[in-house]
């Protein structure tokens, strides 16, 4: 299998970064914090095509194995279509910190 090149994009208030891995490891992320599951969010698909998708997320409750909330979030996704399936290649998160 061949190695899939895709540079992401990431929109930050101050920050605008493009790499060629996802800008989040979650497994790190879920140290730091103690996120274990997500809830109450919307997922929204705004628009498709054979090659590409836009994606919404609403309202995500990010918790601890507790239930207590460790941050709310919002974001944009983009898609397309690869040779190996679908992948992101674009994201916009807007968090709200507790």
């Amino acid at each position: 299998m061949s190695a899939l090149n895709i540079h992401w994009l990431t929109l930050g208030e101050i920050k605008l970064r493009c790499s060629i891995s996802f800008a989040i490891d979650p497994r790190e992320w879920k140290e730091k914090t103690g996120w274990a599951t997500s809830n109450a969010f919307e997922i929204d698909v705004v628009a498709v095509t054979e090659k590409k998708a836009h994606v919404l997320m609403r309202n995500c409750r990010r918790l601890r194995d507790d239930g207590s909330l460790i941050e709310e979030a919002s974001a944009f996704y983009a898609f397309k279509i690869t040779g190996v399936g679908w992948k992101m290649y674009a994201f916009s998160d807007i968090t709200f910190p507790v």
